[in-house]
């Protein structure tokens, strides 16, 4: 199934937004959405994932997300 980010003219401009050239510093949400998230320095990678499937499973549970 094609998306809109297979037009390559499409994916081009977005490409070159902030957020997708410097990632979550230029996203406006994560600020807020870092407080949400714990201390992660010295951790395993799997504790980040249980922490976002805990973060998404509580979106989708509120409704807020589909």
């Amino acid at each position: 199934m094609a998306t809109i980010y297979d037009d390559d003219r499409f994916f081009k401009r977005y490409s070159q937004m902030p957020r997708s050239q410097k990632g979550l510093a230029a996203a406006g949400e994560w600020p807020a959405f870092k407080t949400l998230l714990p201390d992660l320095k010295g951790k395993k990678c799997w504790i980040w994932v249980a922490v976002m499937v805990g973060i998404v499973g509580m979106l989708l549970h509120r409704g807020l997300i589909v």
